[in-house]
């Protein structure tokens, strides 16, 4: 069954044993404290754990102001949730590997940048030196259909451990809630980085011990 913003509240609910809601606007506690809860906790579990489903490219566009210290600034996407790593299309940077080690995608040359704010303070931008720069990033994606099944169940997880508190008065299941989001999110990254054909770089004996 396809995954719904709705379904997505009811799993966080049925963790915390309580009334399920029918749509985020029917008026009980439940579905009031979902719909406050749902959208930024969405792009917190985005920004939390590196998405396959949710990886983009984007050719950066050069912005017009310069920041001291790097050559270029960028205006970041506007859906962007986190930036990843950059390369250059034109070099070998744009190969991407599985760094075992550092447990991320790194880019086949590390491009070093930095997220700042503007100089007017009301965006974020984007300091790098590479000229030419494809950023890859986690997107904001709002579709529910789009989510990968580890995604909805980490979802799930995390909003009933905000609202173990406001439903149950228990900060125990809050805890305990918690640490299982993290868990799921950990068990995620693993399988992302099962999907696709990449050539790994030294693979660690820490990793190869959790195998």
């Amino acid at each position: 069954m396809p995954a719904t913003e709705v379904g997505i509240c009811n799993k966080a609910l049925i963790k915390l044993r309580v009334k399920r809601i029918s749509s985020l606007t029917d008026g009980t506690e439940e579905a009031d404290l979902c719909n406050e809860l749902y959208d930024d906790t969405r792009d917190q579990v985005l920004e939390d754990f590196p998405w396959n489903f949710a990886t983009a490219r984007y050719t950066l566009a050069e912005d017009s102001e310069t920041t001291s210290g790097w050559s270029y600034q960028y205006v970041l996407p506007s859906d962007c949730v986190k930036a990843l790593s950059l390369y250059n299309p034109a070099s070998a940077a744009a190969k991407i590997t599985y760094n075992w080690n550092r447990d991320e995608w790194v880019s086949g040359a590390e491009i070093p940048f930095e997220i700042a704010a503007n100089e007017a303070k009301n965006t974020r931008v984007l300091l790098t030196d590479q000229s030419d720069a494809v950023l890859i990033y986690t997107a904001r994606i709002t579709d529910p259909n789009l989510f990968s099944p580890q995604f909805v169940e980490a979802l799930a997880t995390c909003i009933a451990s905000k609202l173990a508190v406001p439903l149950r008065g228990s900060a125990e299941l809050e805890q305990r809630l918690t640490a299982l989001y993290l868990h799921l999110g950990n068990l995620a990254k693993v399988r992302n980085a099962q999907e696709g054909i990449f050539v790994p770089e030294q693979r660690s004996g820490i990793l190869d011990s959790r195998i």
